[in-house]
């Protein structure tokens, strides 16, 4: 079982998420902000993040940023409502995910990073 710590500011989607991955055997934690995912980042030291890009106080490639710093070992997906996203991740995330396509995909990819 992973502890999978999941910033997105849609408190629905985050809860369907969340919901998914309990099915699969993990445990999900919930920011809706970057600054509280950055807290709980640190706090919780999670196994794998999962990051939306479009956050109401912060943009997700400076969380991300953040994130990397604390944790740089922990595993990144960014989910985006594009399929492109634009250049300013440095290094790239480990996964990124079409928000349309997260909730099917996501377990699978989870799958793939953790050991």
């Amino acid at each position: 079982m992973a502890t999978i710590l999941l910033i997105d500011d849609n408190a629905i989607a985050s809860a369907l998420r969340a919901n998914v991955l309990a099915t699969h055997g993990h445990s999900a934690q919930i920011a809706l902000d970057g600054a509280t995912g950055i807290t709980l980042a640190e706090a919780l030291r999670p196994d794998l993040i999962v990051l939306d890009h479009n956050l109401p106080d912060m943009n997700g490639a400076e969380v991300f940023a953040r994130l990397k710093g604390l944790l740089p070992a922990t595993p990144v997906i960014v989910l985006s409502g594009y399929d492109l996203l634009p250049d300013i991740y440095d290094p790239a995330p480990d996964a990124v995910l079409v928000k349309g396509d997260s909730v099917q995909q996501l377990p699978r990819i989870i799958e793939e990073l953790l050991p």
